[in-house]
């Protein structure tokens, strides 16, 4: 396989590996294969019996070229057998085995990862300034011509962190252009593929502009300059030296085989832990075409072949009507491969990260977003993560964030608290509301549209469900004493967050202060009813039920 990757390297053509074989023993040790392959096991078993195999052809042709004497041959047969022996016995001994499970990475580039980390994701103001400057409209090519709609919408995105006033609304594009941009002035590679991400499905992201020349004199031009241009890559600049970021940022639209595509990126993240390999899907229900890849490689790759990974996966999820296969991206999938136990109680954050097998985040706010990419940089050690990505939340008043929720000492939050405006809280609130996800926008729209005070229900917003964030949420549960806690969601109740949230929540209950909190009646569930489909394919059935959740929650 080296051999044939060297090849392809050099001489910029595919290599072929074909590889001729046949089990000896059948399927496995323990099996006859004469029983269905007698002609074919004769065969075989004749040429094994006369020695007529690879190992003794090679071993003959080694003696005839004088390579090797008789002698040489078996004593490395004894040796390679002893080896294998020792290596046998060794396997039994549980202390020797275990010594042996430490972290061997695949060649040099896993060096000196430490280098990068850092516990402080925040950037400072000229950074986010300087980026995007670099970024906007006014730094294009003179003759390249952007579309008149999304040359105002990049100009609004970089007036937005440019502008002097500190609580101007930063959208989520904006904020992922923050995080990639920040990255790559550190030196980070930073890499995304996905169906029609240069854009972003809902043509959010826009990292790959292109020209808009229709005249025979411009399409000539453009032929000449290049048919699209990549800000990121082209018009953000090393602040050292002036030379642009270049091929350290590469955003890519991929071909329609979730399997093939997410299995290469993963394959590139074992190789390249300082690069943020990011994929994403089209809609997060299309994931379930990659499903092998997460199963077998993603979220057990370290515990069975001690191979880290730092993959991002941006999984679009939220109900808004779209039918079944366009608004589950069946996070419940995920949640039930964490091997974080429902029982133990842990209270430490950075400990749950670096024991977890991956990270599971539903996130609401961009800047969250900005921290949470740039946090899988950001440490001595790589760890796959899935976020559940707005759709509805791109472009959302309520979604949005400020620069200084980039800048100084911020970080991601696992849990937003919710606004309480009670003038005693331990007494007055009397619903404590934990969410995740697209329905917080919902729940909070509701609260402005309706003037519902923010006094007697709580809203808060869990961003990262797994690894719990066990001792975020026992905190916000002892602020309301007097509260009944609950669980909202918009996906049916066999499906989503519940059942992984559930004994999690039942565990942080026993841990909290208040004795009538630990012996109380738990967490209630607000949200639809179990179903085999994840969403209905009626509009007027989707609004039903989604007005259903969203009265409940309210009701007092």
């Amino acid at each position: 396989a080296k051999i044939a990757v060297r090849y392809r390297q050099r001489f910029k053509c595919d290599a072929i590996v074909d590889m001729l074989c046949f089990r000896r023993y059948g399927h496995n040790e323990g099996d006859e294969p004469m029983f269905t392959q007698p002609t074919m096991y004769k065969v075989i078993g004749d040429k094994i019996k006369s020695d007529a195999v690879v190992t003794g052809a090679y071993k003959q042709q080694l003696i005839a070229q004088q390579v090797l004497t008789e002698t040489e041959v078996r004593e490395l047969e004894l040796k390679i057998r002893s080896l294998m022996s020792e290596a046998y016995e060794a396997s039994g001994n549980k202390p020797d085995i275990e010594s042996e499970l430490r972290a061997d990475w695949l060649g040099k580039n896993w060096a000196q990862i430490a280098t990068l980390a850092g516990s402080r994701t925040a950037i400072d103001v000229e950074t986010a300034r300087y980026i995007a400057e670099s970024c906007a409209p006014s730094n294009f090519p003179p003759q390249f011509s952007v579309h008149r709609k999304l040359a105002k919408i990049l100009t609004e995105r970089a007036q937005s962190v440019l502008q002097e006033n500190d609580a101007a609304a930063i959208d989520w594009g904006t904020g992922e252009q923050l995080a990639y941009g920040s990255l790559l002035l550190e030196g980070v590679h930073v890499r995304v593929s996905g169906q029609d991400c240069e854009r972003g499905t809902f043509s959010h992201r826009h990292c790959v502009v292109h020209d808009q020349a229709t005249t025979t004199q411009d399409l000539a031009a453009r032929q000449r300059d290049g048919r699209t241009f990549t800000p990121l890559a082209q018009a953000l600049k090393h602040r050292e030296n002036g030379t642009a970021v270049g091929n350290l940022f590469q955003i890519s639209n991929s071909n329609l085989s979730e399997f093939g595509v997410l299995g290469f990126e993963y394959g590139y993240s074992c190789e390249s832990p300082r690069s943020l390999v990011i994929w994403e899907a089209q809609f997060g229900d299309f994931a379930n075409g990659a499903q092998v890849v997460f199963d077998q490689f993603i979220s057990s790759g370290e515990l069975k072949w001690l191979r880290q990974s730092g993959l991002c996966v941006l999984l679009p999820h939220g109900y808004e009507g779209g039918g079944p296969e366009h608004s589950s991206a069946r996070i419940e999938r995920y949640l039930q491969m964490c091997n974080d136990d429902e029982s133990v109680f842990c209270a430490d954050a950075a400990l749950q990260v670096a024991e977890c097998n991956w990270q599971c985040c539903n996130v609401t706010s961009p800047a969250n977003f900005f921290h949470v990419l740039r946090r899988q940089i950001h440490r001595p050690y790589r760890k796959p993560l899935l976020v559940f990505t707005p759709k509805y939340g791109l472009r959302h008043p309520l979604a949005t964030s400020t620069l200084d929720e980039f800048v100084g000492d911020t970080q991601f939050q696992t849990v937003i608290a919710g606004a309480c405006t009670a003038a005693d809280p331990r007494q007055q609130v009397q619903k404590l509301v934990f969410c995740s996800g697209k329905i917080w926008l919902n729940l909070e729209e509701h609260r402005k549209r309706e003037k519902l005070p923010s006094d007697a229900v709580v809203i808060d917003r869990v961003e990262q469900i797994a690894p719990f964030p066990y001792a975020r949420i026992r905190e916000q549960i002892e602020r309301y004493p007097n509260a009944h806690i609950y669980w909202v969601q918009e996906e049916p109740k066999n499906m989503g967050a519940w059942t992984y949230v559930q004994p999690r929540f039942a565990t942080t209950l026993r841990e909290c202060t208040d004795t009538r909190q630990q012996t109380g009646g738990g967490i209630t569930y607000i949200g639809r009813a179990p179903n085999a489909s994840p969403a209905t394919g009626y509009p007027q059935v989707h609004k039903a039920e989604h007005n259903e959740i969203i009265e409940t929650v309210f009701r007092l």
